[in-house]
């Protein structure tokens, strides 16, 4: 057991938590706010120790009872020295995890930050942490993230569920940004738009 994991445990224990290491702690569900403090307590460090054992804690956190805040999440998805499959995981707890408001930080992520293959969980995550009041709210944030997103596919999905027949008129106009990979998709998802949805 590692120096980090060590601590998390020992303290985890004097609050009348017992896990022999963290695999044990993944293996619990609604982790109490107790929990997920010392979890965040330790958990910067634990990055700089060993990643693997870091991404364990931090998938961890998806299981959290009740809101906390994760503003150390937001740091270490931020870091500039951690790689895309390192920041995937930090993006999707922070997508998946029971958190307090934190929508301006996801939305200034996906407006204001260079294009990075790690976001695209905060792009898959839009829908899920219910950021937007409804359908045309989304789909006019989607409107101005378009150019940087549009040749994934996570963002090519919100679009086939979210966008309507108003919507054709953009979709149309933005085809010549599309990858040629994509475009066979991207043209079936607006035909589909167009048949489905007879609202103006």
């Amino acid at each position: 057991m590692i120096k980090t994991e060590k601590k998390i445990v020992e303290e985890l224990s004097k609050i009348g938590f017992d896990y022999y290491d963290l695999n044990a702690v993944s293996t619990k569900q609604n982790l109490e706010i107790k929990e997920v403090e010392i979890l965040l307590k330790w958990l910067a460090r634990l990055y700089d120790e060993h990643l693997g054992e870091a991404g364990l804690a931090t998938r961890c956190l998806v299981n959290a009872k009740d809101k906390f805040n994760p503003e150390v999440l937001l740091k270490l998805f931020e870091r500039k020295d951690f790689d895309f499959s390192t920041k995937s995981v930090i993006g999707f707890t922070i997508i998946k995890a029971k958190t307090i408001d934190i929508s301006e930080w996801i939305k200034n992520q996906l407006l204001h930050t260079e294009f990075g293959l790690e976001k695209i969980s905060l792009v898959w995550g839009l829908p899920r942490k219910k950021i937007f009041k409804g359908q045309e709210d989304l789909m006019h944030f989607l409107t101005l993230i378009f150019d940087k997103y549009a040749n994934t596919d996570e963002f090519l999905n919100l679009i086939k569920r979210f966008a309507t027949k108003r919507d054709l008129p953009f979709l149309v106009a933005k085809v010549e940004i599309i990858d040629p990979k994509k475009i066979k998709l991207y043209n079936k998802i607006i035909l589909n738009i167009g048949s489905r949805d007879t609202s103006l």
